[in-house]
């Protein structure tokens, strides 16, 4: 299964990496005001999607969807963490 905290640590590394502040990133996504651009993302596709292309990201790579497989293999489709 695929966890908030994943995704969201994924979205804020990248926005660190990116060399750009949250701030610079929520005025490009028309935002006027953001807690954790992470969290104002994660409730927003459109957004999300935006902010992917923004940063130049593979929207696969910061939902683990990789990650997700991987386990899925590994665990012949059951999440452990979820039992």
């Amino acid at each position: 299964m695929i966890r908030f905290r994943q995704i969201e640590a994924k979205l804020d590394e990248a926005i660190k990496n990116s060399g750009m502040t949250e701030r610079e990133i929520a005025k490009k996504l028309g935002l006027r005001r953001y807690n954790t651009l992470s969290v104002v993302i994660m409730y927003s596709l459109e957004k999300f999607s935006n902010v992917c292309r923004i940063l130049n990201l593979d929207a696969n790579e910061i939902m683990c969807i990789k990650e997700y497989k991987e386990n899925i293999k590994h665990n012949d489709g059951i999440d452990e963490k979820s039992n």
